[in-house]
């Protein structure tokens, strides 16, 4: 598997071909259907109808099922401390170097890094027997996360087989707490308003101007007029007022767990990080955050 390992993903699509790393990826527009359903079936999110398995979302227990041994991995997202699917380590050499291969400069399959290996302790066999089978009503009622922890005890028929115990699907999913800090906030006031036209606008964009030394007293009276914002209109007010709004009610929906995410007017996704205390008993468990994100709008500040 190789895991973000190029910047091009219609040219590293291919790679798994065209090196012959047998990796669970693939590139074709005729696929077997039974690929997609899985991948559907698991809630992989990087599923797509050409590559319907792509990386498997980084999924500890997905890549065991799949058989994942091995990953490639850029080796400056190693050196960022990038996570990585839990049970996969680094491979080292003799003397306990990384096992490292340099970039090679190919036009859009090079991927501006060199690559390291990581090796996985938990892989299952490519092929293997299961002694029991997954009762189907149990089994659909699961969410994705819980069905592939269900697939190691039992196997998923369409049709039940006589003389093969049945075992009842069952989720194996805890919650655990967890703190949440804001990484973005939305355009709320007019110096923020300023500071963004300023900055992000070609047209506007003032040479050589930082404008981190002044405060936002200072950028509305001095720069108003330079972002063509002397005279406020109605309608900056109005998309203001509706920043405004969305970070009240993100607030108050949000203070007892984070349950719903919108997009401010520009139509800019909110980034949050969550921190959460780990017990030792759940350590290796995945952790799949489910998210109910609100209608986008797709009105533009700086156009206005």
């Amino acid at each position: 598997m190789m895991s973000n390992y190029d910047i091009l993903n219609t040219a590293g699509n291919n790679i798994p071909m065209l090196l012959g790393t047998h990796t669970i990826e693939s590139y074709f527009s005729v696929q077997n259907g039974a690929v997609n359903s899985f991948n559907k079936q698991l809630d992989n999110n990087q599923q797509t109808m050409n590559d319907p398995t792509s990386d498997a979302n980084n999924r500890t227990t997905m890549l065991n099922l799949l058989g994942v041994k091995y990953v490639f991995a850029r080796r400056d997202d190693v050196a960022l401390r990038k996570s990585f699917p839990y049970g996969f380590k680094l491979v080292r050499d003799k003397n306990g170097k990384m096992v490292k291969f340099s970039n090679r400069t190919v036009y859009k399959l090079e991927n501006h890094s060199s690559t390291v290996l990581l090796k996985n302790k938990n892989a299952l066999p490519l092929a293997y027997m299961q002694t029991t089978q997954l009762n189907s009503n149990s089994y659909k009622k699961l969410a994705g996360n819980d069905k592939e922890q269900a697939l190691l005890t039992g196997a998923k028929v369409n049709k039940k087989v006589s003389g093969v115990k049945t075992t009842r699907a069952k989720s194996a999913s805890k919650n655990v707490s967890y703190t949440v800090k804001s990484l973005s906030e939305p355009i709320t006031t007019l110096a923020q308003l300023i500071r963004y036209r300023l900055t992000n606008n070609s047209d506007l964009r003032v040479a050589n101007l930082d404008l981190n030394k002044y405060s936002d007293a200072q950028v509305v009276k001095e720069f108003a007029k330079s972002a063509k914002l002397g005279t406020i209109s109605k309608r900056v007010n109005k998309l203001l007022t509706e920043n405004q709004n969305m970070v009240t009610e993100n607030a108050e929906e949000n203070k007892n767990g984070l349950k719903v995410l919108r997009s401010d007017v520009s139509g800019n996704h909110q980034a949050t990080s969550s921190r959460s205390r780990i017990r030792r008993s759940t350590k290796t468990a995945n952790c799949i955050c489910k998210l109910r994100v609100s209608k986008l709008t797709r009105q533009r500040l700086s156009r206005s």
